[in-house]
């Protein structure tokens, strides 16, 4: 009676808490997307709940079945598997969100648009929400994601009432559909973010408030807390400006500008750069050195050089670097004219260089780089008597390593050592040839090791045995 009890109460829990579940659905242009459907335990009493989308970061992408577990590692989907009821009260009033959390497919290094179009799309039509309070989160690559759903056109941004991206790449396209459509705006970062450059959110907030938007986008930028800060910022029990970010949704009511979801509109364009005091200013020129780089592993670092930039009518003040495309990589310095780029693997990368003038004119310019893996042929480890005898008193004898090769490079390191046998006398370590002393009578191992120039190595041995 106590099991069924309990079981019960599970149940009831369950019931109570809401549940995460799999789904999945194929988008227009064939691809399946997998993804957690979260309902909350009043849904089907209450109508026209309030909707959450929310983009994982780039270490959670997967097949979108057995893989969607990661998603549920970080952020709301993080929550909402340790029980959050997704419930939160504002002025008085409380309110349930439905949550759909999708996986990025591993053949994309970021998001694409249509994954939330697609599941703007299927919650219209399977879900009971409030088509008017539909909501964008994301953190890292989701961040990005969030950035270029929004202002990818102006269809996408009249679908939703507010976006909130969490250390965000850079990936705004067109802030002007922000602004057309009255889009509430909140972004964070961290000033010591190592991963994602705190100019990224910078540089997004800058562009849409420089159109005089209806409702300013805000930032909250923290002076520490690296890139994982999204733990602090989706844990309701921390505010903000006096809300937690769920508050800070139910707060916001839909923009009475805002048109039919999907008529089509005119693309907003930015502002124009401002003429100079004396002549019509001309926009300066951004220029990189070397716009396609290919290096191979196990290189993992390459320098980004854009000083050729140049400012005919005037001096360049601002440079900005930001990753647009492939693995999430380091920038050393966003706001250098040069920088070192770090924590690349076999793949393709993509940055772009933005450089501001004196009146306030940009141009931007790009560079790719491509990591390929190493082919290279590992080299070979000779010696020319693997076994050699030792009769007592003679103390001494000859390692010689100088057969060893490389296909396709050469050595440039030779590394000996003992590693068994009593203790002796190694006259040269780190040359190909070299005489060992002091030998008593016993049994001695010793190990060769050569690397390449690609820094691949290879190992052979020598027995020496010392007998009467």
């Amino acid at each position: 009676m106590r099991v069924l009890s309990l079981a019960i109460a599970m149940l009831f829990a369950i019931c109570v808490n809401g549940q995460q579940v799999k789904k999945s659905l194929t988008a227009s242009n064939g691809t399946r997307i997998g993804f957690y459907e979260f309902r909350p335990a009043n849904y089907g009493k209450v109508s026209k709940q309030p909707l959450i989308i929310f983009l994982h970061g780039v270490g959670e992408r997967g097949n979108g079945g057995s893989d969607l577990p990661r998603v549920a590692k970080v952020g709301i989907a993080k929550l909402i598997a340790k029980g959050s009821n997704m419930t939160f009260s504002y002025k008085g009033k409380t309110e349930s969100f439905v949550v759909l959390s999708p996986q990025l497919s591993t053949r994309y290094g970021n998001w694409q648009p249509f994954y939330v179009e697609e599941l703007i799309a299927y919650a219209r039509k399977n879900l009971d929400i409030d088509a008017n309070r539909i909501f964008v989160t994301g953190l890292s690559l989701g961040g990005g994601g969030v950035w270029r759903f929004a202002t990818n056109s102006s269809q996408n941004a009249s679908r939703v009432a507010a976006i909130l991206p969490i250390c965000g790449t850079c990936a705004m396209a067109n802030p002007g559909y922000i602004k057309q459509f009255d889009v509430k705006v909140w972004a964070f970062h961290a000033r010591d973010d190592r991963r994602v450059g705190i100019g990224c959110t910078n540089s997004a907030i800058d562009r849409i408030n420089s159109l005089n938007p209806k409702t300013k986008a805000k930032k909250t930028i923290f002076s520490s807390g690296g890139h994982t800060i999204w733990n602090r910022v989706y844990n309701p029990s921390n505010k903000f400006d006096g809300l937690n970010v769920y508050q800070w949704f139910l707060s916001i009511k839909p923009s009475a500008s805002s048109s039919t979801p999907d008529a089509p509109t005119p693309t907003p364009a930015e502002p124009a750069p401002k003429p100079s005091s004396s002549a019509t200013n001309e926009a300066p020129k951004a220029a990189v050195k070397d716009s396609y780089i290919v290096i191979s592993e196990p290189a993992s670092t390459t320098v980004l050089n854009g000083s050729p930039s140049s400012d005919k009518d005037g001096k360049i003040v601002r440079y900005e670097w930001s990753q647009i495309d492939g693995e999430s990589a380091h920038i050393s310095y966003t706001k250098m004219p040069r920088t070192n780029v770090s924590d690349l693997k076999e793949g393709i990368y993509k940055f772009q260089l933005e450089v501001t003038d004196n009146d306030g004119a940009t141009a931007r310019e790009f560079v790719t780089v491509k990591v390929l893996q190493n082919n290279n042929a590992a080299p070979r480890a000779v010696v020319s008597d693997n076994s050699i005898i030792v009769r007592y008193p003679e103390s001494r004898a000859l390692l010689n390593g100088s057969s060893s090769s490389d296909e396709d490079g050469r050595i440039v390191r030779y590394e000996w050592k003992k590693i068994e046998g009593p203790s002796v006398h190694i006259s040269y370590t780190k040359m190909p040839k070299t005489n060992i002393s002091r030998l008593v009578r016993g049994t001695y191992r010793f190990e060769l090791t050569v690397t390449d120039n690609d820094g691949k190595t290879d190992k052979s041995y020598v027995t020496v045995k010392v007998i009467r």
